[in-house]
C-alpha cells in the first residue's frame, strides 16, 4: 500500500472512531479573537498540551461563552495549571473547559467565593454536576485572564469524556491557515553502543538547506550502526508569530512509510510518554525534538505508523528519506536526506573517567563520557568492582583508591517495576524509587561532592525522565550546624540558578522528593520572605482588591500557610507565582480612609514573616 493510502486509510479510521454531536456545532468561545497562540498536542514541561490556546492581545477581561448548551459539571481555583477554570458538559457526553479565567460571572463567582470563605483557601475543586446549573450556548460564564500559568490566553478543551482530549480543531471550530510548517533542525542520536554518526558518539546536529527551487534538504548523514531521526519542527497560521505543534509528522523511505503520528486525541493517563516522544539535546531540558522512531515504553497515542525500519541501520550503498510536516489544513512542508555508512574508526581510549557525568551522553543500556562506551546492561570494566551483588551494584573510579569513596561512581541497575533503593557508599545518599518511576530497566549513577561550600549530589542520567516523584535522604554529619533550616535544591546550569525541590528537615537529614534526577544541593534557608508595602487596587469590573509584592528567593512563598487581615476581616489570599503577588480578595472588601493591613507570610522551609501596614486610599 503507497503512503498517501496508509494515511486515506488511517484518517478514515479517525473519522469512525470519533464523532462531535452535530445536533448542535460548537461556538467559538470568546471575543477576544480567532486567532491562537497554541495549538493541541504541543509539549509542555510534564504532558502534552491538551487545547486550544486562544489569543487576547496580552489583556484579560473578554467574555467566555458557553460553546454549546450543557450544565456546570466542575469548577476549580489553583495557583498553577488551569487556575480559574469551568467544565461544561453537554447532552452527548462531551466536556468543553474553559481554563486561566480572570473570574467567573457572577452567580458562579458568588458560589465559589461561598465555598473558599469557609476556611478562606485559594484552591477549590468543586464537583457540581449534581446542582443542575444550566448553561445556554452562548451564555457568558466568564472573562478571561492569566490564573494559573503563562500570559493572559483562553485555554479551551473539548473532552470526549472526562480523561480523554480531543483536538478541537476537528470539530467545526477553524482559523485562518495559509503557512506550512517549518522544519528547522534533525538531530541524529545513535542507537546502540556500536553505533557513531560523524565517527562521534554523541548526537548530531544538521540544519536544513533550500535549493533554488525550494526544495529542502538536510544533505548526507555518514553513520555506522543503527541511529535515530528526531525534528525540530513547528508549524504557523495566519495574522500572529506563535509557533504551533505539526499536526502530521512522518518519515518515509521509497514508497514505504517508516513513521507516522497526528495530533488527534490522548488519555490523559498516557501523558507521561511524551518524554519518549519529544527529547532535549544533550545537556539540555527543553524537549524541543520529536523521534521519528519509537523509543522503548508505553503505546503514544498520537503513532500510527511505526515501522521498526525508522531504526535506521546504514548500508554499504547510500539510501534516501523524506520526513514530512503537515498542519491540519493540508499546508506541507518535506525535507530529504540521505544516509550512507561508513567505516568504524575506532576511538583512542584513555584510562580516566572524564566528570562531570551530567554532560555525558546517557541511555537505558549504555554511556559514552566522550573518551569511551560504558555497557551499562553488561556492566564489565577493568576500572570498577562490585559493590552488591543483591542490588546489582558497582563502584567505578580511576582506582578504589585515588578517589574518596563519595566521588566514586556508584551504577545500580535496576528493574523500575519493583522498589528499589541504593545507599552510597559514604553512607551519606540515599535514593527510593517506588515501583514503576521509570518506563524501563535501566542504570542510575550517582556521587556525593561539595559544591560552592554546599553538599553536593550528581544522580544520573537526568536524560532519561522520571514518571513519578521519587525519594531523596541525605544526612548531613558533621556538616550540620544547629539552628539552620537545610534543604534541597535542584542545579539548573541552563538557567544558572537553583529550583527548590519540596523537603524537610528531620534530625540531621533532609528529605527532599524530586521529579527527576539531576544535580542536587543542600542549603540553609533561613530567611523569611520580604514583603513590599501593599496596594489598594480597584479592577476595572468594580472590585477592591490589595496586591502586596512578597519574594522568597530560595524556598519559596508558602500560600496556603499564609493568612491576611484588612481591618480585622480576614479574606482569601490569592497568589501569582509568575510575579511573587499576594492578593487579598474579599467579595465584600471596600476600603477605608485609613487601612491596617495585617500579613502572616510562610516560605516552603518554615520561614515566617508577620507584618502590619497602615495604607491610605488613594
Amino acid at each position: 500500500m503507497t503512503t498517501k493510502l496508509f494515511l486515506l486509510f488511517f484518517s478514515f479510521l479517525f473519522l469512525s472512531e470519533i464523532s462531535f454531536g452535530q445536533a448542535q456545532d460548537y461556538l467559538w468561545p470568546t471575543d477576544a479573537s480567532q486567532r491562537l497562540t497554541s495549538t493541541f498536542g504541543e509539549t509542555r514541561s510534564a504532558h502534552y498540551h491538551s487545547g486550544l490556546d486562544i489569543k487576547t492581545w496580552g489583556r484579560e477581561g473578554y467574555k467566555v461563552f458557553a460553546s454549546k448548551d450543557g450544565i456546570i459539571y466542575r469548577l476549580g481555583v489553583s495557583v498553577e495549571g488551569y487556575g480559574k477554570v469551568i467544565y461544561l458538559k453537554h447532552d452527548d457526553g462531551e466536556i468543553t473547559v474553559y481554563a486561566h479565567l480572570q473570574r467567573f460571572n457572577e452567580p458562579l463567582q458568588a458560589f465559589v467565593d461561598s465555598i473558599r470563605l469557609k476556611d478562606f483557601s485559594f484552591e477549590t475543586d468543586l464537583r457540581v454536576e449534581d446542582l443542575g446549573i444550566k448553561v445556554s450556548q452562548g451564555e457568558v460564564i466568564g472573562y478571561t485572564g492569566s490564573t494559573g500559568v503563562g500570559p493572559p490566553h483562553l485555554h479551551f478543551e473539548i473532552r470526549k469524556d472526562e480523561n480523554t482530549p480531543i483536538n478541537a480543531l476537528r470539530s467545526n471550530l477553524n482559523v485562518e491557515d495559509s503557512i506550512a510548517p517549518t522544519i528547522s533542525a534533525m538531530l541524529v542520536f545513535p542507537l546502540s553502543e556500536t553505533s557513531s554518526v560523524r565517527n562521534n558518539k554523541f548526537p548530531q546536529l544538521y540544519y536544513p538547506s533550500k535549493d533554488d527551487s525550494g526544495n529542502i534538504s538536510f544533505g548526507t548523514i555518514k553513520a555506522n550502526g543503527p541511529i535515530g531521526i528526531t525534528v525540530s519542527n513547528f508549524d504557523e497560521a495566519d495574522g500572529v508569530t506563535n509557533k504551533y505543534a505539526t499536526y502530521e509528522l512522518g518519515l518515509i523511505s521509497g514508497v514505504d512509510t517508516l513513521f507516522y503520528e497526528r495530533l488527534d486525541k490522548f488519555k490523559f493517563e498516557e501523558d507521561d510518554v511524551m518524554f519518549t516522544d519529544r527529547i532535549p539535546d544533550i545537556s539540555a531540558y527543553r524537549r524541543s525534538y520529536q523521534t521519528l522512531y519509537k523509543k522503548d515504553g508505553p503505546p503514544n497515542p498520537f503513532y500510527r505508523i511505526v515501522d521498526p525500519r525508522a531504526y535506521i541501520n546504514p548500508g554499504d550503498s547510500i539510501s534516501s528519506f523524506t520526513i514530512f510536516a503537515k498542519d491540519f489544513y493540508g499546508n506541507e512542508t518535506t525535507a530529504e536526506f540521505q544516509v550512507d555508512g561508513m567505516p568504524v574508526q575506532p576511538l583512542i581510549q584513555k584510562e580516566i573517567i572524564l566528570k562531570p557525568i551530567h554532560k555525558w551522553f546517557w541511555t537505558e543500556d549504555w554511556v559514552f563520557d566522550g573518551n569511551q562506551t560504558i555497557d551499562l546492561k553488561n556492566f564489565k570494566h577493568k576500572l570498577s568492582h562490585i559493590w552488591d551483588t543483591k542490588k546489582n551494584q558497582y563502584l567505578f573510579g580511576t582506582t578504589e583508591t585515588d578517589l574518596a569513596l563519595s566521588q566514586l561512581l556508584l551504577i545500580s541497575r535496576f528493574i523500575p517495576s519493583e522498589p528499589y533503593s541504593f545507599k552510597t557508599p559514604d553512607k551519606e545518599l540515599t535514593v527510593r524509587f517506588p515501583s514503576n518511576t521509570f518506563f524501563d530497566t535501566l542504570s542510575v549513577v550517582s556521587y556525593t561532592d561539595s559544591l560552592d561550600g554546599h553538599p553536593y549530589m550528581n544522580i544520573q542520567p537526568t536524560m532519561i525522565p522520571a514518571r513519578k516523584e521519587f525519594k531523596i535522604e541525605f544526612y548531613l554529619g558533621d556538616d550540620f550546624e544547629e539552628g539552620n533550616n537545610y534543604q534541597l535544591f535542584r542545579v539548573d546550569r541552563t538557567r544558572d540558578r537553583i529550583n527548590y525541590v519540596n523537603s524537610k528537615l528531620i534530625g540531621r537529614t533532609v528529605h527532599g522528593f524530586p521529579s527527576n534526577l539531576g544535580e542536587f544541593i543542600i542549603k540553609p534557608d533561613n530567611k523569611p520572605p520580604v514583603l513590599q508595602t501593599p496596594e489598594i487596587i480597584r479592577t476595572d469590573y468594580g472590585k477592591w482588591l490589595i496586591h502586596i509584592t512578597a519574594e522568597d528567593s530560595l524556598s519559596g512563598i508558602n500560600f496556603k500557610n499564609s493568612k491576611a487581615f484588612v481591618n480585622g476581616e480576614q479574606g482569601i489570599l490569592e497568589y501569582d507565582n509568575e510575579k511573587d503577588l499576594l492578593i487579598y480578595y474579599h467579595p465584600q472588601f471596600i476600603p477605608e480612609k485609613e487601612n491596617t493591613i495585617t500579613l502572616t507570610v510562610f516560605d516552603n522551609a518554615g520561614n515566617i514573616t508577620t507584618q502590619s501596614f497602615k495604607v491610605d486610599q488613594m
